[in-house]
């Protein structure tokens, strides 16, 4: 297992939850857990995605699975602002 928080607590997300996170859904609940990123585009370009890619995570873990609670979009760039809900940070600690 790597030293990286992030690259821990994905994996801990990863193994605990099988079927129910993608790697990319469990990457944003971890870097917003670890204050990493609270934004899909800030999180894209950390970890080198393309921006739809995550802006869809985002919205299914916040709309599907009621993980992510979408504080804001801007409309020019589609950037998606959000925060861990409850279930959210309960899943995350839980993990980590």
């Amino acid at each position: 297992m790597e030293d990286d928080p992030l690259t821990r607590t994905i994996e801990k997300l990863l193994e605990g939850s099988p079927g129910q996170l993608t790697p990319i859904g469990a990457g944003v609940l971890a870097a917003a857990h670890l204050g990493l990123a609270r934004d899909s585009r800030s999180f894209a370009r950390k970890l080198g995605l393309a921006h739809a890619l995550v802006i869809r995570e985002c919205v299914s873990l916040a709309e599907d699975l009621a993980l992510l609670v979408i504080d804001d979009r801007s409309c020019r760039s589609q950037r998606v602002f959000y925060a861990l809900s409850e279930r959210g940070e309960a899943l995350v600690t839980e993990a980590a």
